[in-house]
C-alpha cells in the first residue's frame, strides 16, 4: 500500500529554455492513492514533432510505476487526434467520455477518459 500520496512535475527543456511540461497527481484519500493522473501535459507548438512529449509522458509512467501505482489515468480533448496517438501508442486504452469536460466561452468541449493498467 502506498502511505503517502506521491505527485511530481516533469520538465523538458532545449538549450536550457523549458519548452514542456507533464504532470503526475494523486489522490491524498488512502483508497484513490492505488491510481495517479497524468496532467499538465504540453510541449510548445515550436517543439511539437520531436518526441518531447513521448520522453515527458514516458517519465511519468515511470515515476508511477516506481511510486507503486497500479493504473495512471488521463484525460485528452476530442478532437486532439495527435495526442490520442501517442497515449495509444504509449498503451493507453479509452474507457469512458466525460461530455462537456470543458468549458471554452459557451463552447463545450468533451474529453475521452484513458487509461494505462501498470500491474
Amino acid at each position: 500500500m502506498i502511505q503517502s500520496p506521491p505527485g511530481a512535475t516533469f520538465g523538458g527543456f532545449v538549450d536550457e529554455a523549458l519548452v514542456g511540461i507533464a504532470g503526475l497527481v494523486v489522490s491524498d484519500r488512502q483508497k484513490l492513492r492505488h491510481k495517479g493522473l497524468l496532467v499538465g501535459i504540453y510541449v510548445d507548438p515550436a517543439n511539437r514533432g520531436g518526441g518531447l512529449a513521448r520522453s515527458l509522458v514516458e517519465r511519468v509512467i515511470q515515476e508511477a510505476r516506481s511510486a507503486g501505482l497500479l493504473t495512471l489515468q488521463l484525460h485528452v480533448s476530442v478532437g486532439n487526434a495527435p495526442a490520442e496517438r501517442l497515449y495509444r501508442g504509449l498503451g493507453f486504452q479509452v474507457f469512458g467520455v466525460e461530455e462537456r469536460a470543458l468549458r471554452v466561452g459557451d463552447r463545450f468541449v468533451d474529453d475521452i477518459m484513458m487509461v494505462l493498467r501498470l500491474d
